[in-house]
């Protein structure tokens, strides 16, 4: 029988304290996630049991992280676009979050949430970068689909396992933040600031 991969990294994960569930081959969850991820090792070696070489997913909700996305479908150039993103951010060295490249050209970088409950609503990013985060999944690092494609660790990056379990995953910064509660805020300006008085410039989102 050949090594299953996928629950190596499924418990290695949970070790770390990272609460885990699994996927079928494509992407979705083949349990109620949100109520039943965990890290007891116990627990998901029996679900790999159960599913022999499941992807691992991780609940970043209760691991209190989030996800920027960065993808390559035909439109536009989401990797690209994350790239200058971070590198935009004062003080900001991207070299520092655990980042993953993804079977289909894609990348994922993980940050703490520091405090924020930041979901999947993407707010004003720019196009082709999507967010997870309470509400939300990714498939781990490591992952390996059927096909043999997997999801990697980029070099020069930490590796999550290792930063979680050290408490060094960066926390989001606060200029995404803004970026991402941009469209809410800028909603609650238009409802405030309806009417013959209109919205003045100074009440407008800086970032926009």
């Amino acid at each position: 029988m050949s090594r299953d991969f996928n629950k190596d990294w499924a418990l290695r994960l949970a070790e770390a304290g990272l609460e885990i569930f699994p996927c079928g081959p494509d992407k979705k969850p083949l349990i109620q996630w949100r109520t039943f991820s965990s890290c007891d090792p116990d627990v998901v070696a029996q679900w790999w049991r159960e599913f022999p070489s499941a992807l691992p997913a991780i609940d970043l909700e209760k691991a209190e992280l989030l996800v920027l996305d960065g993808d390559r479908h035909g439109g536009p150039d989401g990797r690209a676009a994350l790239r200058d993103l971070l590198l935009q951010q004062p003080g900001f060295d991207w070299h520092g979050s655990p980042t993953a490249l993804t079977p289909s050209d894609g990348t994922h970088v993980y940050f703490g949430q520091n405090g924020h409950e930041l979901g999947n609503a993407r707010g004003n990013l720019p196009d082709g970068i999507d967010v997870r985060g309470c509400g939300g999944y990714v498939i781990c690092p490591y992952a390996v689909l059927p096909d043999g494609r997997r999801y990697q660790s980029v070099a020069g990056t930490p590796d999550l396992i290792g930063a979680y379990k050290a408490g060094t995953v960066p926390h989001i910064p606060e200029g995404i933040v803004e970026l991402i509660e941009g469209r809410k805020l800028e909603q609650a300006h238009s409802a405030s600031y309806t009417g013959t008085c209109g919205a003045r410039d100074g009440h407008l989102p800086r970032w926009r």
